[in-house]
């Protein structure tokens, strides 16, 4: 393995986020809220109907991976209207969650060496 692979500790979300899905399989009592963003309500109607629409629909493979233009026009529109800030969407990058974008942006940007504040 690459020496940068080698070199990443095991976040401490992930490691929590196992053993507290360890413990909920063993059905032992565990607080909710040491997830890892996991929600804790149901998703809205519309969000599960327009899933089984698309589902109907066929639309189940992957999308690009910086999201669909339709969902990137969308979160433009969302930000102009309730952010009052403009992005075009060429300039939006869907991602699978916070974590995950950030880390990926600080492996392409940052060098062996450099320091991260």
């Amino acid at each position: 393995l690459s020496p940068t692979v080698t070199g990443i500790e095991e976040s401490t979300t992930v490691a929590i986020f196992s053993k507290v899905s360890d413990m909920k399989s063993r059905g032992e009592a565990v607080n909710g809220a040491l997830c890892v963003g996991q929600p804790d309500f149901p998703p809205p109607p519309e969000a599960i109907a327009a899933t089984a629409e698309a589902a109907s629909k066929g639309l189940t493979s992957y999308t690009g991976v910086n999201g669909t233009l339709e969902l990137r026009k969308a979160i433009s529109e969302y930000l102009g209207e309730h952010k009052s800030v403009q992005y075009a969407p060429e300039e939006i990058l869907v991602a699978c969650g916070g974590k995950q974008a950030i880390y990926q942006v600080m492996l392409a940007l940052c060098q062996d060496g450099d320091e991260v504040i």
